[in-house]
């Protein structure tokens, strides 16, 4: 029997998406906010959102005092750190998820006034995790990406701790959903942790941030992620007559055919998951850059000639 190199390919009329996660996840702390502007004295952090364990800096400044000359002590959880002239800086370790940390910073001035300021930090945590709305084949192991116009949900995960230790519920922190920058208002609020959109298929990026705040302790993490946005694509595998799909070998463009009857099976990677369950791609394809048909089905079957 002679055999023939056929080149097949295939044609989808339809794209767009499916399911699969992608986690990553972030140990956050509070940013600090100084409420306190009767001292007279500001508190920066940095970085501004430590997470658990992180090296934190803290710097003073002041408008009314001269801390250059001013004796400053530091204190860390009750313990002294620190104590000297033009000591406008603390540096010091965050501790883990869940646990706060007190700073306490005594101005003495040289005309004998004595300002305390005090600066709480709290360590929690966010894990951010997507999945898109794209498909894939049962046994694909990868991840479905998300396609133009897909549908593509985020979730946030957040670890807060109440003051026994225990998990704050999700239904009882407020979220704060921004995409590439701009807060979304309608997708925003108490216990909304999910955000469910469509890519913008002139995208090939977009940019998820989340702002979530307990409301008990004004405690806020944030973080945001980037997502990006990948064409579909089709991939051929030979269909066996007792063994079915053969999954574990992707079959190239050229494919030689060796028997009098071979099956392939085209699988639209990353097209739109609901449009494949309601039946609705259209399948064009031709061999030999000849047209040999069209419709619903994803699966073909060639014939090797005489």
């Amino acid at each position: 029997m002679n055999q023939q190199r056929s080149s097949i390919r295939k044609i989808a009329l339809w794209c767009a998406f499916s399911i699969f996660f992608c986690s990553i996840g972030f140990n956050l702390a509070e940013a600090y906010s100084d409420p306190d502007k009767t001292s007279g004295i500001t508190a920066v952090t940095s970085p501004t959102n430590p997470k658990a364990l992180d090296q934190v800096k803290i710097t003073l400044t002041s408008k009314l005092y001269y801390l250059d000359v001013s004796t400053i002590s530091w204190t860390l959880n009750g313990e002294l750190k620190q104590r000297d002239v033009g000591a406008k800086t603390f540096t010091f370790n965050m501790g883990p998820t869940g646990n706060k940390t007190h700073i306490e910073a005594v101005i003495e001035t040289q005309d004998g006034a004595t300002i305390e300021k005090k600066i709480s930090l709290e360590a929690g945590d966010v894990s951010l995790v997507w999945q898109a709305d794209t498909y894939t084949p049962p046994t694909y192991l990868g991840k479905a990406l998300a396609s133009p116009k897909s549908k593509t949900t985020v979730m946030a995960f957040a670890n807060f701790l109440d003051a026994a230790g225990n998990q704050i519920p999700s239904k009882d922190l407020v979220y704060t959903w921004k995409q590439n920058g701009n807060v979304l208002p309608n997708a925003s609020g108490l216990g909304r942790q999910s955000l469910s959109y469509v890519t913008n298929p002139y995208n090939l990026k977009t940019i998820i941030g989340i702002e979530i705040k307990n409301p008990k302790t004004n405690t806020v993490i944030d973080r945001e992620i980037t997502i990006e946005t990948k064409q579909p694509r089709i991939v051929f595998y030979e269909e066996r007559p007792l063994s079915g799909t053969d999954y574990s070998r992707a079959v190239k463009d050229i494919f030689e055919v060796t028997s009098p009857m071979v099956s392939l099976r085209a699988e639209p990677f990353f097209f739109n998951q609901t449009d494949i369950s309601r039946d609705l791609l259209s399948y064009s394809w031709s061999v030999d850059n000849n047209a040999i048909g069209s419709g619903n089905n994803n699966v073909i079957n060639l014939q090797a000639p005489e």
